[in-house]
């Protein structure tokens, strides 16, 4: 027994030195970049912008020292103290960029980068930065760099090194950002296209499914109503006002698309099926008190939805909310019978198919 204790008393001994120790080099790292920041040995300035930087940072040794740094560069800092908080608050506040030290006291780095890597809502543009008090074998630095870091710096650190690596890092994010957003947007309406769609929807569904939370998809459709709504419905001015009265009623943290011609979809989270029918009514009250552009010119409204909330039986895949609320809508313009709306659970199960 006291074999034993004296086991688990020396471990305690031993980790309670490791922690010392990496707490001495912490500070060690402090003073030198605060040291070097004082007599002003940043050579270069760089053209301020907006970002955030989310930090991991369990000794409150990292964050202080990173504001001092990178506040010049106009990034923002909150922290997170351990590698389960540091992940869960990437998905929620989408930051700029990841700054982790190597030590949180949950979870090594590599498992934090890979962690970051894993989750939905995340990008693959996000750079993770890890920085250390410690220098790091070779082995290490590889394994924390293939489990998805863009870099490892360790002590002695360059402040003027860090912050061209932070500033070089957000402006690489920023133009991939950039481009993929323009590859995701419609050219006539701004709003997403088919593949920005189909990517907002895999990322709204894993984080409803991941939070318990329900999802609604609408499928709206304007089809002509007359001849002579037909030479209006054709033209690309249609669906420019149309997407802009769509994006003008939902609230900002739904997604709108286009999927061609005069045909939207609207991805609404936390918005169960009661929230999904209003959403719907006043989508379609909307639409339908737009003056005309000439008499006889009037357009009709279709609306077919599908929703997920937590409890439902088998759960489907992220495709079907898409395929399920234009399977109802398509039902709802067959029925031809003026604006109408139509749920998926609405639908007979021999149209469905």
């Amino acid at each position: 027994m006291t074999r034993g204790r004296e086991g688990s008393d020396g471990r305690v001994a031993s980790v309670t030195a490791a922690r010392f120790a990496y707490g001495l080099a912490a500070r060690r790292v402090c003073r030198q970049l605060m040291s070097t920041l004082a007599e002003g040995e940043m050579t270069e300035t760089i053209a301020p912008r907006s970002a955030l930087a989310l930090v991991g940072d369990s000794g409150e040794w990292l964050a202080p020292t990173l504001e001092s740094v990178l506040r010049p560069i106009g990034c923002r800092i909150v922290c997170a103290g351990d590698g389960q908080s540091l992940v869960r608050r990437a998905g929620q506040d989408s930051p700029d960029i990841v700054i982790t030290e190597a030590s949180l006291p949950d979870m090594g780095p590599a498992a934090v980068c890979a962690a970051l890597r894993d989750d939905p809502r995340l990008p693959r543009s996000l750079p993770i930065l890890v920085i250390s008090a410690f220098p790091l074998d070779r082995q290490r630095r590889v394994d924390i760099l293939r489990a998805g870091a863009w870099q490892v710096l360790s002590h002695p650190l360059d402040p003027e090194e860090l912050v061209a690596t932070v500033d070089n890092f957000l402006t690489v994010k920023a133009a991939t950002d950039a481009a993929e957003s323009r590859a995701l947007l419609d050219g006539d309406t701004g709003l997403y296209n088919v593949r920005g769609v189909l990517r907002r929807s895999q990322e709204l569904f894993a984080a409803a499914v991941r939070m318990r939370r329900p999802l609604t998809c609408l499928a709206v459709a304007a089809t002509p109503a007359s001849r002579e709504a037909d030479a209006e419905f054709r033209s690309g001015e249609l669906q420019y006002r149309l997407g802009r009265l769509l994006r003008g009623t939902v609230r900002a943290s739904d997604a709108v698309g286009r999927l061609g011609g005069a045909e939207f979809v609207i991805l609404a989270p936390e918005t169960d099926r009661t929230g999904a029918r209003r959403l719907a009514d006043r989508i379609l009250n909307v639409v339908r008190d737009v003056p005309a552009p000439q008499p006889d010119a009037e357009l009709r409204i279709h609306i077919g939805g599908y929703v997920i909330e937590p409890g439902d039986g088998p759960r489907p895949e992220a495709l079907d909310l898409l395929v399920r609320a234009l399977s109802a809508l398509r039902h709802t313009q067959a029925a031809r019978v003026g604006d109408a709306i139509r749920f998926h659970e609405d639908v007979p199960a021999k149209v469905d198919g």
